[in-house]
């Protein structure tokens, strides 16, 4: 009887086995990504970008890698790098610095476990003041005319040039 008991547990738990849901691995095409900022909207400093990735059915995605490259949109800038696989729920959260004032292009990738990469672009612009300081002075910026700028430059678009001098005696 013991032997009937165990046979009679044994085909049923692998019918179980059998019947189970088998999930096919999410493709770079079900991948959505969204961005928040922190703060909302962004500021020069220190921050994080919030990325949140869901499949289209909007199940969230929790064993992937995300990595983040900001690039300012003007020459002379080093690039500002990030990269997490901690998430909660699909949140992958990431410190991100924002060095400076101006237009941004921020570059999120997605790598997920069967080695394929979803890449999405986001655009920011911050306001407030440029720090020239942060500028790498050894990279070849082209000809800028025959401006010369004190340590700060603004980049609010409030019009306000007490910070730079323009030559235009050309």
């Amino acid at each position: 009887m013991p032997y009937r008991l165990f046979t009679v547990m044994m085909i049923s738990l692998l019918a179980l086995v059998g019947c189970r849901e088998v999930t096919a691995p999410i493709s770079v095409d079900d991948v959505n990504i969204t961005v928040e900022t922190e703060p909302n909207p962004p500021e020069v400093g220190e921050g994080a970008i919030i990325v949140t990735l869901t499949t289209d059915d909007g199940d969230p995605i929790t064993d992937a890698t995300v990595s983040l490259r900001g690039d300012m949109t003007h020459a002379g800038m080093t690039p500002e790098l990030a990269e997490t696989s901690d998430n909660a729920g699909g949140l992958y959260r990431l410190d991100f610095n924002w060095s400076m004032a101006g237009e941004w292009l921020v570059d999120v990738e997605v790598a997920l476990p069967n080695s394929e990469v979803a890449r999405e672009r986001f655009e920011y612009t911050l306001e407030g003041k440029m720090n020239m300081d942060d500028m790498d002075t050894n990279s070849d910026m082209g000809d800028m005319g025959d401006m010369e700028a004190t340590e700060e430059m603004d980049m609010s678009g409030s019009g306000g040039n007490e910070n730079a001098e323009v030559d235009s005696s050309d």
